[in-house]
């Protein structure tokens, strides 16, 4: 089981955490999971960054049952 942590847009979309019990390899796998039960995660993608254990991520980095992965969705000024 991997732990989420949302903040941001994705907070509104998923609340503030949830638990994942599917099988999830990385990162990217679990952005592809969140994207298939909202769509709109997928427009967002590009502004989002990772940790995993308090450790900054990337899509590549592999995650583990007991994780807790947080999830920033990073808007873009103008």
């Amino acid at each position: 089981m991997i732990t989420v942590v949302f903040y941001g847009k994705l907070r509104e979309l998923f609340g503030s955490e949830m638990t994942v019990e599917e099988k999830i390899a990385t990162v990217g796998q679990l952005v592809d999971f969140l994207a298939k039960r909202k769509p709109e995660v997928e427009q967002l993608r590009k502004y989002l960054l990772f940790s995993v254990n308090q450790k900054q991520a990337s899509l590549e980095t592999a995650v583990h049952d007991g994780d807790r992965v947080a999830i920033f969705f990073i808007p873009t000024g103008g």
